[in-house]
């Protein structure tokens, strides 16, 4: 009745004991598990990448919309200052034409150029105002983390030549023209013609008037420095998105390359026991050597495999050998058989030949009894 092998035990006839490797936690899971594992690692990895490099994205476009903003507001506040600048300038020129020939008649027409200038005015404080808090457009305020983006130098020139050379003129003006609505408040609406041209004659005559071509020239600069400025924040966003593209095709090259490196990093797991297994299998045929075991690195089904053929390979040799001690007793049982044949033979022929020497000897003395 055959039985199935059981547990190898340890023999002192030289058989082998199966090498175990020293088993790491990985290691130790079974193919599905390690199969699921790397996978799981996979879109992990895949995942993390593409929630910080789409992470970081949106940080650089959210920069680049803020640049975009602060140079819109900033392009408009210039913008503001010189339109309010050619306002206050056509103003002027009407009342330089106004000056030229006062009279009653015209007096109500220049006063409702002065009711517009005052808007313009205020405008143009207003914005100057605005001008000079910017903190030179924010060259010294922008984040030292944020690379993408940084003010022109000729911007934060330009500010700093107005806020230095402009600013004592430009505020003399300004109060001459808060001094001048002051006064034609008081008086009107008895304000007389020549209350008006001894007022106005001394408006049209500020040192800020003489010097308005430099300024505008150079509030000209400004909004072509600010213009360029708004161009860089404008690419700014548009690498934001380009970012964003690379980030998608880095994300399949990555997943591509971790896929590949998945299948090898299986199929290593799976041939190199079965490789190890085969080798160890021809060369224990090849040279009935059957004390051969295989090295177990796993706990998982190759390993519980490689298991199972070194109890397979144990439980034959232990086959082997009982065969081999049958066989020598075998041999001893035939070895005595033969001599006790042999022993019988020459037994037998001593018989016989003690026989024929007493049938001699009894047929010489009946010769002799006859003589």
């Amino acid at each position: 009745m055959n039985t199935a092998p059981t547990a190898p035990q340890q023999s002192n006839s030289g058989q082998k004991s199966p090498q175990r490797r020293k088993i790491s936690p990985i290691q130790g899971l079974s193919l599905s598990r390690k199969i699921l594992s790397a996978y799981v690692i996979a879109l992990g990895v895949s995942f993390v990448g593409v929630g910080v490099g789409f992470s970081w994205a949106q940080r650089v476009e959210s920069q680049a919309q803020e640049a975009q903003l602060e140079v819109i507001e900033d392009l408009e506040d210039v913008n503001h200052l010189q339109s309010s600048i050619d306002q206050l300038l056509i103003h002027h020129l009407a009342i330089a034409e106004w000056l030229r020939s006062p009279s009653e008649a015209s007096k109500d027409k220049i006063l409702t150029t002065l009711n517009t200038m005052r808007k313009d005015y205020l405008t143009f404080a207003q914005s100057w105002e605005t001008l000079l808090q910017s903190d030179e457009f924010g060259a010294e305020e922008e984040d030292e983390e944020f690379k993408g983006f940084e003010p022109t130098d000729e911007e934060a020139e330009i500010g700093r030549y107005l806020s230095d050379n402009y600013k004592p003129i430009v505020q003399s003006y300004l109060q001459d023209q808060k001094s001048f609505f002051e006064r034609l408040d008081a008086v009107s609406p008895q304000s007389n013609v020549p209350f008006l041209v001894n007022n106005l004659s001394r408006l049209n005559q500020t040192d800020w008037l003489l010097q308005v071509d430099s300024f505008s020239e150079q509030i000209n600069r400004l909004i072509a420095a600010t213009e360029e400025e708004q161009d860089e924040a404008k690419e700014l966003y548009s690498s934001a998105y380009r970012i964003q593209l690379k980030i998608v095709y880095g994300n399949a090259i990555l997943s591509a390359l971790l896929g590949l490196f998945i299948i090898f990093w299986i199929t290593r797991s799976l041939m190199r026991p079965l490789k190890e297994m085969t080798i160890l299998t021809q060369k224990s045929v090849e040279e009935k050597d059957f004390n051969v075991t295989v090295p177990i690195s796993s706990s998982d089904e190759l390993g519980i495999l490689g298991e199972t053929f070194n109890a397979y390979t144990v439980f034959t040799s232990q086959l082997l050998r009982e065969k081999t001690e049958s066989n020598e007793i075998l041999n001893s049982t035939l070895e005595e058989l033969k001599k006790k044949q042999i022993q019988l033979v020459q037994s037998e022929k001593m018989s016989s030949l003690g026989q024929l020497v007493a049938g001699v000897a009894h047929e010489r003395t009946s010769e002799k009894s006859n003589l």
